[in-house]
């Protein structure tokens, strides 16, 4: 390997996704008793910076690479992003639609937050506010078109993940670091023509999920997550920032939110049984005490649930319960055979890390994988 001459600190990925993931819920929390949009910024800005200030002031990991590595990463950076903009079909998931995202951003860009349904302006529009607030700020802030302004941040939010999967595999001494760039390169590159038709979803390309803008910050916010585990192996530091994390993302994006909780749950549960101290189990049930109100709390507040007094109540039920035994077998063949064959590799190796001594970055992506796997076999909303 070549000399590693260029360093840098993980601080200057993980401040800006922070900085996004604690700026949105701080919005989308204040702007129920805020009415000034200026003050609501104001006060979100120092809210955001105090707290990813707070959290990373202590992550001192350096990242080293050789000038030649960081040049090849940056050229992968960019041809990525080149066939992501290329390739990406901007009318998906209603952003050209007046009553889709671009119509709500185009509320908040002018001060009204939180923005309604254009056609029911006496409905509140709480479903995947928080990235919209976003965007609605520097569309405010700029003087610059609400659908420019989209663009230009979902192309950043793509940018952010694979400069981020770049940073987390070498932190980790990855040697094929960049695996995670040229899988990108080559999703970004495939044309859905050529993909077999088991269902609807299959002509939509990964990255198109980039645009839908409930995704990239939940897609962040799971990497801020793994950065965490990687850089601190102290379970009493852990688990109250990673559930400070997952509750940012319940305004962002309901089935990553309600994943995490679940794995939280698991891992916190797992850890208390591994270590027998009462100390430790009382700390854990303090914990799942924790998540259980996190999980009470986008009731009260504008979140992804689409939950409110102009809403039905979202429930989530158990399949084998409700719809009888044979019908919850035959629906289970039928998402299996639709699973890909790499997801089964994938779970294979899932169980395999968790029997073996791994990491807490192994374990923790093991679990949440197991649990995204399983959570339509089991529940639906």
């Amino acid at each position: 390997m070549a000399a590693k001459d260029v360093s840098f600190n993980v601080r200057i990925l993980l401040y800006p996704i922070a900085f996004l993931l604690f700026y949105q819920f701080a919005g989308s929390t204040l702007g129920l008793f805020i009415s000034n949009f200026n003050v609501l910024i104001a006060f979100c800005s120092i809210f955001s910076i105090l707290v990813s200030f707070f959290l990373f002031r202590k992550s001192e990991i350096n990242i080293c690479i050789s000038s030649r590595q960081l040049i090849l990463a940056l050229l992968f950076v960019a041809i990525a992003t080149f066939l992501f903009v290329l390739r990406i079909n901007w009318g998906i998931f209603d952003f050209i639609c007046p009553t889709g995202i671009l119509g709500i951003t185009h509320q908040i860009s002018e001060g009204k937050f939180p923005a309604t349904y254009p056609s029911f302006p006496e409905v509140t529009m709480n479903y995947h506010q928080g990235f919209l607030f976003i965007v609605g700020t520097f569309s405010y802030l700029l003087e610059e078109p609400p659908a420019l302004v989209l663009k230009i941040a979902f192309i950043i939010s793509f940018i952010l993940i694979a400069i981020s999967l770049i940073g987390l595999f070498l932190i980790h001494l990855v040697k094929y670091y960049m695996w995670p760039l040229v899988l990108f390169i080559f999703i970004s590159s495939v044309s859905p023509k050529y993909v077999v038709d088991l269902s609807l979803y299959n002509f939509v390309n990964v990255f198109e999920y980039i645009i839908s803008n409930s995704w990239p910050l939940a897609l962040l916010g799971i990497i801020l997550i793994l950065f965490m585990s990687s850089m601190n192996s102290r379970q009493s530091f852990l688990h109250p920032v990673i559930l400070l994390i997952i509750l940012t993302l319940s305004t962002v994006n309901a089935t990553v939110f309600s994943l995490l909780v679940m794995t939280m749950g698991i891992l916190i549960a797992r850890g208390a049984l591994q270590i027998k101290s009462k100390k430790y189990l009382i700390k854990s049930s303090i914990y799942l005490l924790c998540l259980g109100i996190m999980y009470v709390i986008p009731k009260y507040l504008p979140s992804a649930f689409l939950i409110g007094e102009n809403y039905e109540i979202v429930q989530a039920k158990f399949k084998w319960a409700e719809i009888g035994s044979v019908k919850y077998l035959k629906s289970t063949a039928q998402y299996f055979l639709l699973s890909n064959p790499i997801t089964f590799i994938g779970l294979f190796i899932c169980v395999k890390n968790l029997k073996a001594k791994v990491n807490q970055n192994e374990i923790f992506l093991s679990f949440f994988l197991i649990v995204t796997f399983c959570f339509p076999l089991i529940i639906y909303i």
